[in-house]
């Protein structure tokens, strides 16, 4: 990874149609990055195609991470171009919310498919990209609060992002000697189209309190991403750290570590839903 310019720096963001993806590419374009936008699909992504025209350093791709035609589209066009990644944000995810008894097994399947199978497929075909990166390179996987313990109507959501973590971790302790750092970006709840794309089934108790209270500063997400730049840039990024980021998630993390989990079940069940 280049220390000084930051055109020379490749990054492949996953999910950029909109929510934090396209926040992502948005702020990481005016630092001067060179930007490789994946969206599922272009006749959704306007606003993407727009910035594109705003910012000449976003270069919109189709890639939707569910069809390996697309993630070897995209493999060819960043290795003729640059052949080298040096960092990739994959983003790409949604809710399924739910009592576990409610859920379609088909439903399940294709949760993990999404919001973890196919993060590995990706990452693995991008991988040779990333270790030609030079110094080093950087993979943030976003992650979610809901990773740390199992949520009441989100089990697959949960058990889905759990899998993710694991795999941040696993992937970092296998290449310390690649030079490649791993952040595990732990949002809590903000205002993007999660709640309203996420596949409900059956009736969802309301949460209590205002733990669940959506923010709006998405761009606290983007400068975090910055951050976790500039520190493997100083080499000061260990091979494998977790970013609790928004309201109240830094006390979630250390509680969900740190109280035994009969105690967690209690109070998640009483504290959490109503």
């Amino acid at each position: 990874m280049n220390k000084t310019n930051n055109e020379l720096i490749n990054i492949l963001i996953t999910g950029a149609s909109r929510g934090f993806g396209f926040v992502f590419a948005k702020e990481l374009a005016k630092q001067g990055f060179n930007i490789y936008a994946g969206v599922r699909d272009l006749n959704t992504a306007e606003k993407l195609i727009e910035l594109s025209h705003e910012f000449t350093n976003i270069k919109v791709l189709k890639l939707n991470v569910l069809d390996s035609l697309d993630i070897n589209s995209a493999f060819e066009r960043i290795s003729a171009d640059n052949k080298k990644l040096d960092i990739l944000i994959n983003n790409v995810g949604y809710g399924l919310v739910g009592r576990f008894e409610s859920l379609p097994l088909e439903e399940i399947h294709k949760q993990f498919e999404t919001n973890f199978f196919s993060i590995v497929h990706l990452t693995q075909k991008m991988f040779p990209l990333l270790q030609s990166s030079t110094d080093g390179s950087l993979l943030i996987n976003i992650s979610s609060v809901a990773s740390f313990v199992g949520l009441p109507s989100m089990m697959a959501y949960s058990a889905s992002k759990a899998a993710l973590d694991r795999f941040s971790m696993s992937i970092a302790c296998e290449n310390i000697e690649n030079k490649l750092s791993v952040a595990s970006i732990h949002p809590g709840p903000y205002k993007t189209s999660f709640r309203e794309s996420s596949i409900k089934f059956g009736q969802i108790p309301e949460a209590k309190g205002d733990f669940f209270t959506s923010q709006n500063n998405l761009e606290e997400v983007s400068a975090l991403i910055i951050k976790l730049i500039n520190l493997k840039r100083q080499n000061k990024l260990k091979a494998y750290s977790e970013w609790p980021i928004g309201q109240k998630t830094g006390l979630f993390h250390l509680l969900c570590k740190y109280i035994p989990s009969s105690w967690l079940v209690d109070i998640i069940s009483k504290n959490l839903t109503k």
